[in-house]
Order: C-alpha cells, then sequence, then structure tokens
C-alpha cells in the first residue's frame, strides 16, 4: 500500500513537472525566440565554421583532419543535405581566409556576438535580470571558440586512430557502426551540458544540465531521423524551389535545432527551481509576502541575502510563478531589493512596518483566515489570529441592512 501511494505521488510529480515545462514554453513565447536565433545564427554560421577551421588549421596535429572534421558535422548533424551545405559553407569559409587580419577580428566578433544573443535569450527565459559583464562574456565565448573545435578534432582523431589499428580489424564494422552512432551523441550531450551549465549568468547544478542535455539529445536524434525521412520521401521543397530548396531545407533544421535547444533550457530551469518536486497549492499573495518577508528578515540577521532557489525551498507549496510575482511586487513598493546576482535583502524596516500598512501598499485581496494545520509554524499562527480578528472587526462594522444606508 505504501508502495503504491509512493509511486502515485512520483507520477503526479513527473506529470505536474512536464505539465508546467509545456506551460513555460508556451507562456515564454519559445517559438518566437527560436525564430530569433535562427536568423542570427543564418548570419554567423560562416564566421562560426571560419573561425573553428582556422583553430584547427592552425595546430600542426590537426590541420589535416580539417575536412574529416567538416565532414563528421555537417553529415551527423545536418541530415540528408548536410553534403551540399558542406560545399556552400566551405567555399564561403575559404573566401573567408583570405581576409586581413581585421577581417578575421571582424569574423570572431561576429560569432561571439551570436553567442551573446543566446546567453540573452537564456538568461531571459529563465529571468536571470543582470547580465555577466561584456568583458567576461567574451573571454568566455573565445575559449569556447578555440577549445571546442580542439575538443572536435581530439573526438575524430581518436575514431581514426582507433580504426586503423590491427587489433580492431576483427571488429572493425561492428566497432565502426557503434562509434559512427556513439559519437555524435556524445558530442550533442556534451555540447549541451556545457551550454545549459556555463552560458546562464546564474548558478546551475551539474546533473540539473546533464539532465536537460539527456532530454535535448534524445529529441534531436529523433528529429534527425524524422526529418532526413521527410526529406528523402517527400520532397515538396525540392519540387517547390528546385536548386534553391537547400536553403528553406537548412533553416527549418536550424529552426527545430533551436526548438530542441530551448525545450532542454525549460527543462533546467525547472529543475533548477526544484520544480520537480513542488508540491504546488494556492497560497495568497499578502500571506506569501508577509512570510517572505519573515524569511529575508531571519536571514538578515545572520548577513545574508537570499536566491530565489533558497526562498522557493523555505516555501515548497508556492509555484514559481507566484513566488517571482510576489517578489517582484515588493521589488516595487521598495519593501525589497535585489543584488547584482540575483538575491534579495530587505529594504524596509520591520520594527516600523505594519501588517495594516503593508496590506494597503500591497493593494492584495486579505483572505479572513487561514486553514489551520498541525504542522503550522509559529508566524502562520500569529497571523492567523490576526486575520480572524480583523475579519471579526469588518463583519461588525459592515452588519448593517442596506436599507439603512439607501434611506435618507
Amino acid at each position: 500500500m505504501l508502495l503504491t501511494h509512493f509511486i502515485i505521488a512520483y507520477l503526479k510529480r513527473v506529470w505536474c513537472f512536464w505539465r508546467w515545462v509545456g506551460i513555460k514554453f508556451y507562456q515564454e513565447g519559445c517559438l518566437t525566440r527560436a525564430s530569433a536565433l535562427t536568423y542570427t545564427s543564418l548570419l554567423a554560421i560562416v564566421p562560426l565554421m571560419a573561425v573553428v577551421f582556422t583553430v584547427l588549421s592552425a595546430l600542426p596535429i590537426f590541420n589535416q583532419l580539417t575536412n574529416q572534421v567538416a565532414s563528421f558535422v555537417f553529415s551527423n548533424f545536418i541530415p540528408s543535405r548536410g553534403a551540399v551545405i558542406q560545399q556552400y559553407v566551405a567555399e564561403f569559409t575559404s573566401q573567408a581566409s583570405r581576409l586581413s587580419y581585421v577581417g578575421v577580428t571582424f569574423l570572431g566578433v561576429t560569432a561571439i556576438l551570436m553567442m551573446i544573443s543566446v546567453e540573452n535569450t537564456l538568461n531571459d527565459l529563465w529571468k536571470v535580470k543582470y547580465n555577466r559583464q561584456l568583458s567576461g562574456s567574451i573571454l568566455l565565448y573565445w575559449a569556447m571558440l578555440t577549445l571546442g573545435p580542439l575538443l572536435l578534432g581530439v573526438a575524430v582523431f581518436l575514431s581514426s586512430y582507433l580504426g586503423s589499428l590491427q587489433w580492431w580489424q576483427g571488429f572493425h564494422d561492428i566497432g565502426t557502426r557503434q562509434i559512427l552512432w556513439f559519437l555524435p551523441a556524445a558530442c550533442e550531450f556534451f555540447a549541451f551540458t556545457f551550454l545549459y551549465l556555463a552560458v546562464p549568468h546564474c548558478p546551475v547544478k551539474l546533473h540539473h544540465a546533464a539532465l536537460g542535455a539527456v532530454v535535448a539529445t534524445s529529441l534531436f536524434e529523433v528529429a534527425k531521423k524524422i526529418f532526413g525521412f521527410y526529406v528523402l520521401h517527400f520532397p515538396t521543397y525540392t519540387l517547390l524551389y528546385g536548386a534553391l530548396a537547400t536553403i528553406p531545407i537548412f533553416l527549418l533544421w536550424t529552426y527545430f535545432c533551436w526548438v530542441i535547444f530551448l525545450i532542454g533550457a525549460v527543462i533546467v530551469n525547472g529543475l533548477r527551481l526544484d520544480q520537480a518536486q513542488r508540491s504546488v497549492r494556492y497560497t495568497p499573495y499578502f500571506i506569501l509576502s508577509y512570510r517572505v518577508l519573515g524569511h529575508l528578515w531571519q536571514a538578515q540577521k545572520q548577513e545574508r541575502a537570499l536566491p530565489l532557489q533558497a526562498l522557493l525551498k523555505l516555501e515548497a507549496h508556492c509555484s514559481v510563478e507566484a513566488m517571482q510575482h510576489v517578489l517582484q511586487k515588493l521589488k516595487t513598493v521598495g519593501y525589497l531589493y535585489e543584488t547584482k546576482n540575483n538575491c534579495y535583502v530587505l529594504s524596509c524596516d520591520l520594527h516600523v512596518l505594519t501588517l495594516a500598512e503593508l496590506y494597503r501598499t500591497l493593494e492584495w485581496f486579505l483572505p479572513e483566515g487561514l486553514n489551520t494545520s498541525p504542522h503550522q509554524d509559529a508566524w502562520q499562527e500569529k497571523l492567523s489570529e490576526r486575520m480572524a480578528a480583523f475579519a471579526e472587526h469588518n463583519r461588525q462594522a459592515l452588519t448593517v441592512p442596506l436599507i439603512e444606508m439607501f434611506a435618507s
């Protein structure tokens, strides 16, 4: 019986979490965000590939692997039309390789600006108020542009080296198929994990980023199969556009990639805010604001500031949206202050602020009483007593026939 209750409660939490992910994905306009990122990446793909190939060709050990890396990327990450797009990008990149140092620097800046736009999208999606300084963003993404191609080159080099070993020849066919399946998926997983972990300007736990990356990688692999099947067996774009069909197909695939990336981002954000463990029930905004001020007062005595995640753990039964709404309202009326690292501190004197003034300032509905429970804390008990007295006073003041009010 206990096991059945546990399984039902677990399935209910799973259902509530995925329902929250779907609602959040829609409410945050992620399809529109994916369109904007598609346009940005279209402008930045040639600078990105130019920087990648420049980094690889700069090292003698990877100089011969440049074409192999390009073939690996376009054949495994762009279904059906990868070879055609690789040819176009190679032509653009060869033109870019003849640019001056100023031109190459401009390409690098363009690639970094594209990554900064991804950072801004994630910060806005996750409600991170403050972005990191521009110098910090540039250093982070310049490191990504240099280390990313090197790691990809190492992966392709190791797979090529493994295939050339004598003892591997007996398992060559099976091993090659396994490598061809596992290596792209592993690269996708590590790329998604790193982006979810490092790009947003807020703390993210590694296992949260990894779980989001698992979902995004799985969706990406499934999308590759479905998209490749559709393009091969339903050549609608080829019939309509002819030789230009590669352009809309590439745009559509890029759009799907960003949609999958944003789905993973919403999942990581839900895990980061403990949405999976949250037993959501309605809490009146006034009650929640009262308790938030109490938590911040206790943190102030310990000379600490509380981030959103800490407040959500202290109020395990309220929704993330309700907590964010209350914090925004309290910040607007000047009762708390948000620091640059997205933590909250009191900015009012609780020795002076009264319940009546809090009620009038917030302009929220005040319930007449609270549901009592054996686990109710002292804060809630004291507030419940005051609210009962307030409700009784109001009933006495308003217990008058309307005819007496209207009579002259």
